[in-house]
């Protein structure tokens, strides 16, 4: 008996390296393969927009594509947004060769509670490593309870299935059926798995998905995203996770506004044109881009009212950038959290609406506002059109990002 398993397992364990060398070999002889440029963030259109961290090796990364939109992350978004009728952020963590320890680190350093929904697909190092079932299962069941601890309560998390190395990078000979073989002993553990509360298992067999250049064909993470959106689909719709309703670290949000560097600089052409924008496609009296800096609010873009500051207890944008999502207020003096404020005791504002802005780590900065001085609804269109400038707003605040700080 050898430490750890069976003869069997050091013959695999002897094996695999022989294997893999051969598999990567495989690889390399199909050429270098593009990989996508700029953030890896997609989002998709939509209300309500679900967060996703979704987190693998060469799949997730998108290679074969020049943009993480014609990936499986812009891909999976859309169809997940179509499915569910709500929007859809995905965070991408794609790194080629990804193994399950490595990923493990990689999440220690990530803010788990952002997000409702956690999608791991590991394992394809692994499999042509021949690594040992055992030693997987222990290390893959370490990543499962650290993000579910570290998520925020009823976080689903999803375990995609391995896809045989051969159906997303063929090789011939022998070791194709070897490698195969073991992917079913490692997707067997990935079942066990699903049996914890919590989690849950998505079959993924690309079969014959391959579009016409393989992986450098953005129709095959198309057809790759149907199987993962309709897993997930279901499970969305009925998990509610709470992410928290307030600033978990008021520092740390102050420091990443500080990190921007952005303060101080004068609003550009593009960022003037956006909050004309705001205020012309809602019909309202002003919009605002504006950023929430220790106790004050400073206005980077105003529309309807000059640029400036007012303290931030006078803020009805300090509040949207302590809640997750949009904030819509029909009627501020109605509404007691705002009422006795200045603008709105004064009749400037009784409608609000704004969406955070965040910094390239995440933390809530700022807002995209619209206000009224009538009351007025806001629709489920409507919060998607905000949602969608919001964005905007945000890429063209990070094109001015120093890079130290992105």
């Amino acid at each position: 008996m050898f430490r750890g398993g069976t003869v069997r397992d050091a013959a695999r364990g002897l094996a695999g390296p022989f294997v893999e060398r051969m598999v990567v070999g495989a690889a390399r002889a199909r050429g270098e393969l593009p990989r996508p440029w700029g953030d890896p963030r997609v989002h998709a259109m939509g209300p309500d927009p679900d967060r996703i961290l979704l987190v693998g090796a060469g799949i997730v990364r998108g290679l074969g594509v020049a943009s993480h939109e014609l990936g499986l992350g812009g891909h999976l978004a859309r169809r997940l947004s179509a499915l569910t009728g709500r929007g859809a952020d995905i965070e991408l963590v794609g790194v080629p060769s990804l193994t399950v320890t490595a990923a493990r680190r990689l999440v220690d350093g990530l803010q788990l509670e952002r997000y409702d929904a956690v999608v791991l697909m590991l394992g394809a190092r692994e499999a042509i490593g021949l690594r040992n079932p055992v030693v997987w299962e222990r290390d893959l069941l370490d990543l499962v309870t650290t993000v579910r601890e570290r998520g925020v309560p009823a976080l689903p998390v999803f375990l995609v299935s391995i896809a045989p190395p051969p159906s997303v990078v063929p090789f011939d000979g022998v070791i194709a059926p070897v490698v195969t073989r073991h992917v079913a002993r490692l997707n067997a553990v990935l079942d066990r798995l699903g049996a914890l509360p919590g989690v849950h298992v998505i079959p993924f067999e690309p079969g014959d998905a391959l579009g016409n250049n393989g992986l450098a064909d953005t129709a095959t993470y198309a057809a790759w995203s149907r199987p993962i959106a309709t897993g997930m689909h279901a499970v969305l719709d009925d998990a509610v996770p709470v992410r928290p309703a307030g600033v978990t670290d008021e520092q740390l949000r102050q420091a990443s506004l500080d990190a921007m560097g952005i303060l101080d600089d004068p609003p550009s052409a593009e960022l003037e044109a956006l909050s004309r924008v705001a205020r012309d496609l809602f019909g309202v009296d002003g919009a605002a881009v504006n950023l929430i800096d220790h106790d004050r609010q400073l206005s980077k873009s105003a529309q309807g009212f000059p640029r400036g500051e007012i303290p931030r207890s006078e803020s009805l944008c300090a509040t949207t950038v302590e809640q997750d999502g949009i904030l819509v207020v029909e009627d501020a003096q109605r509404d007691a959290r705002f009422s006795a404020m200045p603008s709105v005791a004064g009749g400037v504002v009784r409608f609000y609406a704004g969406h955070p802005v965040e910094a390239p780590d995440g933390q809530r900065v700022g807002t995209l506002c619209l206000f009224d001085a009538e009351p007025r609804p806001f629709t489920s269109a409507d919060r998607s059109l905000l949602r969608e400038l919001a964005l905007r707003v945000q890429a063209e605040l990070w094109s001015h990002v120093r890079v130290s700080a992105r």
